[in-house]
């Protein structure tokens, strides 16, 4: 599996599985978000105004789970 990777500056970067698998509405989804470099322990959240699907969530462990609605 390879990983996509976003860089924040010259000291995090966001990485995920590439590409990233689509989900299917109605049925279980989860993706898993790791972080490289900064200061961790990290917490994930969404940016101010942000959202997802319905039905799915992101955990401040960085996992994003649900079922898509």
């Amino acid at each position: 599996m390879a990983a996509a990777v976003l860089g924040l500056g010259d000291s995090l970067e966001i990485a995920t599985q590439s590409p990233v698998i689509g989900g299917t509405k109605d049925e279980a989804y989860i993706l898993m978000l790791s972080a490289v470099g900064g200061s961790p322990p990290y917490s994930w959240d969404l940016a101010p105004g942000s959202a997802m699907f319905a039905g799915l969530e992101l955990s401040s462990e960085g996992f994003i789970s649900g079922e898509r609605k």
